[in-house]
Order: structure tokens, then sequence, then C-alpha cells
């Protein structure tokens, strides 16, 4: 947290940024909290909670309906992008490019925008350089990258960047929360799931007919190179964003 200099009568105003997006809001303000601790204490609920219900909490929380408007308010109509996907492979593998795919619907593990189970969403990256920052090494496999074009100008998407504290705050306040990576299990909740309240906004995307979503990579440091950009594509268009590969599968020399 970056604190701002005290005003003139002693009072305090601070302002948090997360160093790998460089996303940032105003937390306090002459010693008064923001809407940010709303949004903060709404993504933790959605933690601690056994399950929620998307109708119910719109019907009853404040901040998941102004989430649902501001959703509507920063939506576009289609994708036109290159993007690249990566994945491990064993050593000698000369993998195609039919191996890019989404994972068989009711085998993706649980994400930042996917729940598990059901149908899969697939992550994409605006460079190669992003979706090798993204996957998770094993040792002693190799990285490949695939490269796509992706044409869905039908599509309803979100670009969640990091200008967005005045044009959706809610939005920017939530993403700021859970701008962090997953915590190993310490048996002390440190930090706020930073999975859960991104996983209620792609079902809460589905529900209005948005099935892509741009955000800043947290891996990939967005904050030092805006290039640096996950796309993900939820059901049922997951397939089809990799339905145009070019080219042939390259590994990446790390």
């Amino acid at each position: 947290m970056e604190a701002n200099q005290p005003a003139a009568s002693g009072s305090l105003s601070a302002r948090l940024t997360r160093g790998s997006t460089g996303r940032a809001a105003e937390v306090l303000v002459a010693d008064q909290r923001t809407a940010f601790r709303n949004v903060e204490l709404f993504a933790q609920r959605l933690a601690h909670a056994d399950g929620w219900n998307l109708d119910s909490l719109l019907t009853t929380d404040e901040v998941a309906g102004q989430l649902r408007d501001e959703l509507q308010l920063v939506r576009c109509a289609g994708i036109r992008l290159r993007h690249f996907r990566a994945r491990i492979f064993e050593p000698g593998s000369q993998p195609g490019q039919d191996e890019f795919g989404p994972p068989p619907d009711g085998l993706q593990a649980p994400g930042r925008y996917s729940t598990g189970g059901g149908e899969s969403v697939v992550y994409l990256g605006r460079t190669a350089s992003v979706c090798a920052a993204e996957i998770d090494r094993v040792a002693g496999k190799h990285v490949f990258v695939q490269e796509f074009d992706v044409e869905l100008p039908e599509v309803g998407v979100v670009f969640l960047d990091t200008s967005l504290e005045r044009a959706a705050p809610a939005l920017h306040h939530l993403l700021l929360a859970t701008g962090v990576l997953p915590q190993p299990a310490s048996g002390i909740a440190l930090f706020i799931d930073p999975y859960s309240a991104t996983q209620f906004l792609g079902a809460l995307c589905l529900s209005m007919g948005i099935h892509a979503i741009e955000y800043p990579s947290i891996r990939g440091r967005y904050r030092d190179n805006p290039d640096h950009v996950n796309l993900v594509v939820l059901p049922p268009y997951a397939k089809a964003a990799c339905g145009r590969p070019v080219g042939l599968p390259k590994q990446w020399a790390v």
C-alpha cells in the first residue's frame, strides 16, 4: 500500500497499488474508508461461502448489482485479434495444432474464471511471452506455444484493464482486491481467495451474454509490459476461439 502525505489537519489518505499489474485505487481518504472496503468485504464473503446463488446475490447484495450494471457499461462486441496458447509436453514431442484447444468438458481444474467441471473455458494471451509466463512449469517438460486468429464477431467481451477506477469503480475495486496469485496452504487465512470473486464475475458475464474477458496478467507483470494481457473465452465459444490456428506449435525457449 502506498500512503499519501497526511493532510494539514492530520488526517490520513492511502492508495493501494498492485505491483504486478499497476492497478491502484484510493482505499482511505481523510481517515475514511472508501467504497473499496465494501467490495473487499463482498470478495471475502464469496471466498468464505459454501457456494453461492447468482440470482440471490443480484437481488440481495448491492455490490453484486453494481458489478452487473458496470459490466453492462463496459461491454463491447466482437473479438478479431491474434492470440496465443501455451501447453507443456514431454521432451522430444512435436504436438499438433489440435492439442491446444480447451480441456475436455468436465475435466478442467478450477482457475481464475473457471470453477472446474462442467463446460470448459480456454485461456489465451495476446503474446507468446505472456502465455509462457502464465503456464505452470513441470521439471523436465517443455513449453510449446500455438498461435491463433481469434475471430468471434458475435461474442460480447469486456476489457478489464487498469483504467476503470472512474468508469466502473466496483469492478476496478474487485480486481484490485483479488489481484494476487493463490497462496500455499498455511493454516492461516492471510489473503482473500483470489479466484472466488472472479469466478463470480465469470458466471455473471455468462448470465449477461458476455463470453470473453480480457484482463491484465499478474504472472506476466502487466505493469512492466502492457501487451501482457490474458483472454478467457467462456462456453460455448471456447472451442471456436481455437478454431483458426496459425502455423505449427513452437517450443518456447526459456
